[in-house]
């Protein structure tokens, strides 16, 4: 019992209820308006390369979706989406990036 517990509770096949998740930011964009989406500024950003795309080229996003995973010897972090839209434009797998770095650009459009 204890044992199926624990699995239960740190099972990495388990997804997040999306449902129950509040999104804290979220940015409307007009259709036809595109953005350009930057690395973060991070302390420990030295080293920081883009190691995983969870999305495809026009695939079509929303706030709290995950989009890529950023990492260096001592992070792993997962970045998520504020915007509504449609990716167009991404940036290579395995990039090492700074503040500057464009990761993707998101196309606005309108969601019915």
């Amino acid at each position: 019992m204890i044992k199926s517990l624990f699995q239960r509770l740190f099972s990495s096949t388990r997804k997040p209820n999306k449902a129950n998740q509040q999104v804290p930011y979220e940015y409307k964009l007009e259709k036809g308006q595109v953005e350009s989406v930057f690395a973060p500024e991070l302390e420990n950003q030295k080293n920081l390369v883009l190691t995983k795309w969870n999305i495809k080229l026009d695939d079509i996003v929303k706030p709290g979706d995950i989009i890529c995973d950023l990492s260096n010897d001592m992070i792993l972090m997962e970045f998520e989406s504020v915007f509504n839209g449609k990716i167009i434009s991404m940036c290579p797998l395995n990039t090492k990036l700074n503040k500057v770095t464009e990761l993707f650009k998101v196309e606005g459009i309108n969601l019915l």
